[in-house]
């Protein structure tokens, strides 16, 4: 048994003691003595606090950088006549990123859980008249995996909701995960299907969306992105190395 706790010296310093216990005991199973190990591990203490402090201020500083963007974002693109559905759209994926930041901020920066994160993006629209569906292994994922998948999810469910099965009564949204081996590595798919939406036109030019996909999955992450704009409905997959997203 191991226990940590915060003791003190003569001249009333405190110090963290790392406390490892263990019993002997005979053949029968009776007790005989103990070991006890104790081990000064003040510093590592010290050093975690003070990296708990700088994430900590970290997570203060970027939360009011991200509420000052958007603060500017409105007085700017206001000023300058720009059309409301464009300050909506930016000011929508300002929200995206703060969702994910609260979620690392959670976790210290360390890993998010791709199913947690999937279920922010689309909280939004839940109780709308098409039907979401949401369905994958739970999986922890870096940061940087973390805000480009949030980026591009939140890009795809925006298209959904304006022009795709988000749009309509009775439209379905399927977005299912998980990982499997391919070409000798581990993969983590991630599969987009819209159904019962309005027809699909396939875009005359490429959008934000289409250049988010390559810009996130393609360089960030290493991965491979296939579209089809079906009549029958908008479908995307993601394939995405584990070693580009797994936690360090």
């Amino acid at each position: 048994m191991r226990l940590k706790s915060a003791s003190s010296k003569k001249d009333g310093t405190v110090i963290w003691i790392s406390v490892l216990s263990s019993s002997v005991c005979d053949e029968a199973g009776n007790f005989k003595y103990g070991l006890r190990v104790l081990q000064d591990v003040t510093e590592r203490q010290l050093a975690d606090e003070r990296q708990r402090t700088l994430i900590e201020e970290l997570n203060h500083r970027v939360k009011n950088i991200i509420g000052t963007v958007q603060s500017l974002a409105v007085h700017t693109l206001r000023e300058g006549d720009v059309p409301a559905p464009v300050r909506r759209s930016f000011d929508a994926r300002l929200i995206a990123l703060a969702r994910v930041h609260e979620q690392l901020t959670g976790s210290d920066w360390q890993s998010a859980d791709l199913g947690v994160m999937i279920e922010d993006i689309f909280a939004p629209y839940r109780g709308a008249m098409s039907e979401i569906r949401l369905a994958g292994r739970p999986l922890r994922i870096q940061p940087q995996a973390a805000v480009t998948l949030a980026l591009v999810l939140h890009e795809l469910a925006t298209n959904a909701a304006k022009y795709g099965a988000m749009s309509v009564p009775g439209g379905v949204l399927d977005v299912f995960w998980r990982i499997e081996g391919m070409g000798g590595e581990a993969v983590l798919i991630v599969d987009w299907t819209e159904s019962n939406g309005p027809e699909v036109v396939p875009p005359s030019q490429r959008g934000f969306g289409s250049r988010l996909l390559e810009l996130g999955i393609a360089q960030q992450l290493k991965g491979a992105v296939e579209t089809h704009f079906e009549p029958a409905g908008f479908r995307c997959r993601m394939n995405i190395p584990v070693d580009a997203v797994a936690p360090v």
